[in-house]
């Protein structure tokens, strides 16, 4: 910038009423600016260009490495334990288990219990009457009724009372899932849902590590705890058919785990030759089911927005690495083979922590054993030591090694139960040539350009696999309920079920599990309800109908529909 000399400005002004003449000076000073050089000009935006890349590539090395934090923090064993189950989180922090009243439950209505597992750890869990039950209680209860009972078989009137209760109702055995105790609100509210609609008592357990339960959480531990549940109900009188196990987001892998157990008892049982059923449920409901943990984590989006593990995916070794790190490696659909009770999946599509397609996974994993097997193509006979990419059993074999992971082929793109076959065949590959088309272990095969000698039927299969999805379909029955959802049902004969008892199973008898009755397998999907869907009224309907906790007259005849069976559930 130039500045030139000021410029000096000299006025005089004659003033008419005095001699004086009076001479005013000024003085300004004038600034000129001089035109900026282009290359000084472009010198500036440069350096401004590389200020804002270099924020912009600190911002994404602060991303990326809080990114990897996360990632390492994930697969740090105490770190998974306090994610997976939460069990240190407590959003009111008040703990007074031994009075459910201050929890908003009815007086006298709910009995604080101690009960042993196994191992011998103390868990906390309470006892909460249907509503039937709890109106032939004397009210305003005596003091003895209402004070807490510290050991299952300290207090007797409480005794006398859950004894009495388990021969009145049903009884459910609520798996809740992570994070919170028994006496969250959202839990309790639905105790009150459960016991009143559905006329059924409730048995909530703390698995160890929650509430006022000692010890700390793992896979094979809330094993033990539901099953010290279950055993506790048998105990006080309760018959297998009378409990019905509800396992909600974390405790559907709980329920999954003592459904396997007992079902496997129950296959033991059978092949011992005795008259008993085996031991097994009334049934099992799992909602907001995970099909595996493996799988959630890599479909798990933070805020139902950012994708926690699935960017590494793609990454050698990393999927393999991830499975290693797995301190609590939760698979209910390995134990799908071992589950033999009916079953109904309930989720919502507005889930946001786990998607419903895993509850289509899990749905298509229970009915495939009762469809015809899928053909498959056999291995090519030139090739029998290593086999090709396009060789089933290379397929099978890998899929073998991530066990986690169940056959994306179960779950459609809408999550509900698709038509497709679980075995994917191979397809023709192409070589250089356009022309010539060869297939996987090309030894032994004759190829020429257009035309391929397939060693199998290759018309045969497809048209078998078509046939097997046209069966799936119609065994499936779907029924779709306006702004609700749709329920799809699947039932299996019992083998070697005669003529008299299917007779005896339409007039509303032998719906007991066991021999005499099918095997009832559903999925519910509702429009709305979030990952709490047990608190939607229309899913505890579903499940009353389904387990024949609700009798429900029929609306041309006035007789009895098939949800009758809650009746003759219990004497």
């Amino acid at each position: 910038m130039d500045v030139i000399p000021p410029e000096v400005k000299t006025e005089k002004h004659d003033h008419a009423d005095s001699p004086h003449t009076h001479v005013h000076t000024t003085t300004t000073t004038t600034s000129r600016r001089c035109p900026v050089p282009d290359n000084l000009h472009a010198a500036v935006l440069h350096h401004r260009a590389t200020r804002l890349l270099l924020k912009a590539h600190l911002l994404l090395a602060a991303v990326l490495l809080a990114y990897g934090i996360v990632v390492v923090l994930v697969m740090t064993p105490w770190i998974q334990t306090h994610v997976v189950y939460a069990h240190r989180i407590d959003f009111f922090g008040y703990n007074g288990f031994e009075h459910p009243e201050n929890y908003g439950l009815a007086p006298g209505k709910t009995v604080n219990l101690r009960l042993r597992a196994a191992d011998n750890t103390s868990l906390g869990a309470w006892f909460v009457f249907s509503d039937p039950f709890y109106r032939t209680l004397p009210f305003p209860p005596s003091s003895s009724s209402s004070s807490a009972l510290h050991n299952a078989t300290s207090s007797l009137p409480d005794e006398q009372r859950i004894r009495a209760a388990l021969t009145h109702s049903p009884t459910i055995l609520f798996l809740h899932g992570n994070s919170g105790t028994r006496a969250h609100p959202l839990r309790t509210a639905l105790y009150t849902s459960l016991t009143a609609r559905l006329a059924a008592n409730v048995l909530a357990l703390d698995y160890r590590g929650f509430g006022d339960s000692a010890g700390h959480p793992t896979v094979a531990g809330v094993a033990l705890d539901a099953r010290a549940a279950w055993e506790y109900l048998l105990a006080m009188g309760a018959r297998e058919h009378d409990i019905l196990v509800v396992g909600h987001s974390l405790g559907t892998a709980v329920a999954g785990l003592l459904g396997a157990q007992l079902g496997r008892e129950g296959e033991g049982a059978g092949e011992g030759g005795g008259e008993g059923e085996g031991r097994g449920p009334r049934g099992m409901v799992l909602l907001a089911p995970f099909s595996s943990i493996r799988l959630l984590m890599d479909q798990y989006y933070l805020f139902g927005v950012l994708p926690l593990l699935k960017p590494l995916a793609s990454l050698p070794f990393v999927p393999r690495v991830l499975t290693w790190s797995l301190a609590h490696n939760f698979d209910t659909l390995t134990l799908v083979p071992d589950i033999k009770c009916d079953v109904l999946v309930a989720h919502a599509d507005d889930d946001w922590d786990i998607g419903h397609t895993h509850s289509a996974v899990i749905f298509n994993a229970l009915i495939d054993p009762y469809l015809p097997s899928a053909p498959s193509a056999p291995s090519a006979p030139s090739a029998p030591s290593a086999p090709s990419s396009s060789d089933p059993s290379s397929s099978s074999s890998a899929s073998s090694s991530h066990p986690s992971e169940p056959h994306t082929s179960h779950a459609s793109s809408d999550g509900a139960a698709d038509a497709h076959p679980a075995t994917l065949l191979p397809l023709p590959q192409r070589n250089g040539n356009r022309n010539a088309t060869t297939t996987g272990g090309g030894a032994g095969r004759k190829h020429r350009a257009g035309h391929v000698h397939l060693p199998w039927d290759w018309h045969g299969i497809t048209s078998e696999q078509a046939a097997r999805a046209v069966q799936r379909a119609e065994v499936v029955r779907r029924t779709e309920v306006e702004w609700f959802g749709t329920l799809d049902e699947f039932s299996a004969e019992c083998p070697g079920e005669g003529e008299g008892e299917k007779e005896a199973k339409g007039k509303g008898k032998g719906r007991r599990r066991g021999r005499g009755r099918g095997r009832r397998i559903a999925l519910l999907k509702t429009r709305r309800g979030g990952h709490d869907i047990a608190r939607v009224e229309g899913v505890q309907e579903v499940v009353g109908r389904m387990f024949g906790f609700v009798q429900v007259r029929g609306a041309a005849g006035g007789g009895e529909e098939e949800g009758e069976e809650g009746g003759e559930g219990v004497d």
